[in-house]
């Protein structure tokens, strides 16, 4: 996960989707020519325990899981929106410089009062996470500037029920819990929503996941609404070439190296220009072994 400023978590619209969730939670595969399509979304509240110039700081982020029969899609759901306010802010300047000089950076910084300053590009959780089902497949790639990380895996969260209740979203939601690579987790999950997904890569329950955190409360999850959409086929971009990791050791310290520095933004009417700065942030490491 990366830097970000704190987002207030936005009012997702609750609609009825029992009328959605007629696939079995073995989520077989089949012929449907929909069983790529998006049926509906869950927005969860994302909370992470991290540190900035060493003091603690809680890091929120508005996340959406998009599902469809047997697959599904975890992003950051304002990434978009912030895509576009980047993007504007580049189209108003007449230059965007891609490669700067060292003199050319040293003069920005040195007449840094002439410039407006944007950290865009650097907000919100860039890694998205692409889930089949039936085969326990989870993809994840991440973009840190113009790198692109992917790893593929196998996934089985090994489940443990317990007989706690609480209701979530109007939902009553059993407890379960996990050691998932040397973390332990609990989670809530609904009966009500027989799909076996839930946020990260947390899912193989009976029931959709509403809430789920580890136990020392370094992450949390939290299902804040949920809709029907009318979605796009749910497959991993292919268009890119990605630097392909070997096991999420290899994607995690890839990460740390490509998260030392961020990218803020220097611009006005005549010049846009990215410049390194050291990321005053650092995050644990969520997965510590098998």
């Amino acid at each position: 996960m990366k830097a970000r400023l704190f987002i207030q978590t936005s009012l997702i619209t609750l609609i009825i989707l029992l009328p959605f969730f007629t696939m079995a939670t073995t989520n077989k595969p089949s012929d449907n020519s929909q069983l790529d399509k998006t049926l509906f979304r869950v927005i969860y509240k994302s909370t992470l325990q991290a540190t900035k110039e060493k003091q603690p700081v809680v890091i929120i982020d508005t996340m959406a899981l998009d599902i469809s029969q047997d697959q599904s899609i975890y992003y950051d759901w304002l990434q978009s929106r912030r895509d576009s306010i980047a993007s504007k802010i580049k189209s108003e300047s007449t230059m965007f410089i891609v490669e700067p000089t060292p003199e050319f950076i040293q003069s920005i910084l040195a007449n840094s009062d002439n410039y407006k300053i944007t950290d865009e590009e650097s907000k919100g959780e860039t890694a998205v996470i692409f889930k089949t089902r039936s085969s326990s497949k989870v993809v994840t790639t991440n973009r840190k500037g113009e790198t692109f990380l992917k790893l593929s895996e196998t996934v089985v969260p090994q489940w443990t029920m317990c007989d706690d209740e609480i209701q979530l979203l109007g939902y009553t939601a059993k407890k379960a819990t996990t050691t998932f690579r040397g973390r332990n987790y609990t989670a809530y999950f609904t009966l009500d929503i027989p799909i076996n997904d839930g946020p990260w890569k947390l899912f193989g329950l009976p029931g959709l996941i509403l809430e789920a955190g580890t136990d020392d409360e370094i992450l949390k999850f939290e299902a804040i609404g949920l809709e029907q959409v009318e979605g796009a086929e749910i497959t991993p971009p292919v268009n890119r070439k990605y630097e392909d990791c070997q096991n999420f050791t290899d994607y995690y310290n890839l990460l740390e190296k490509l998260n030392r520095n961020i990218n803020i933004g220097y611009y006005n009417k005549q010049t846009f220009v990215y410049i390194p700065h050291k990321n005053p942030y650092k995050y644990p490491q969520l997965e510590l072994g098998e």
